[in-house]
């Protein structure tokens, strides 16, 4: 579930997982692994050959390439910052 949050400063603060974190960063949240936060997206370490899916949210699910099924897998969901369109 994601909520919104906006402060006094109006930085909006999203909540999802119950992780709280700021809408002007990027963050990545594998299944399984903790969340990694960024303010540039190559920090993030994504997978090699994976593609995005946006979420009516506005954040993205990540579906990373599986050598074995041979097929795009679901690996996790990605926020980006507001202003930042990844498609």
């Amino acid at each position: 579930m994601t909520e919104t949050t906006k402060t006094k400063n109006e930085t909006i603060l999203i909540n999802w997982n119950g992780v709280l974190f700021s809408e002007n960063i990027y963050a990545w949240f594998q299944h399984g692994q903790l969340p990694v936060f960024s303010n540039n997206i190559e920090d993030l370490m994504l997978p090699d050959n994976y593609v995005l899916q946006k979420h009516s949210s506005g954040a993205y699910e990540l579906f990373a390439w599986d050598s074995v099924c041979e097929e795009h897998l679901y690996a996790g969901r990605l926020f980006a910052p507001k202003a930042v369109e990844l498609m």
